[in-house]
């Protein structure tokens, strides 16, 4: 069975652990853009980086929703979605002129 949790402080860890990954920090790490953590040796995403993206997130609610997808009880990625309204300047990049959600998501588990 699939499930969804809300991202929690208790998952920071793990998150760290996925954004370190090689086949997650491909897409997601620090070398895409401002604000994106994650890599190989000095790029590695730190814990006090990992907090601090993420921690006041947590706790007051951002833009952007994330959870952590759970198969069988286990966690195995993380998925997030926002209105493209929020992030004009994303949607002029993709050209998306439609008021659609924008998803994202990785699994944490290598194959």
């Amino acid at each position: 069975m699939i499930a969804f949790h809300p991202l929690a402080r208790s998952d920071l860890p793990m998150l760290r652990r996925w954004l370190n990954t090689p086949h997650v920090y491909e897409w997601w790490g620090c070398h895409v853009g401002p604000g994106a953590l994650g890599g190989a040796g000095k790029d590695a995403a730190t814990e006090t980086q990992v907090e601090a993206k993420y921690g006041p997130i947590i706790d007051h609610g951002s833009a952007t929703h994330r959870f952590i997808i759970e198969h069988a009880g286990a966690p195995i990625g993380l998925i997030q979605w926002y209105h493209l309204r929020d992030f004009a300047g994303y949607a002029r990049a993709i050209s998306e002129k439609r008021r659609r959600p924008g998803e994202d998501y990785f699994g944490g588990l290598s194959a």
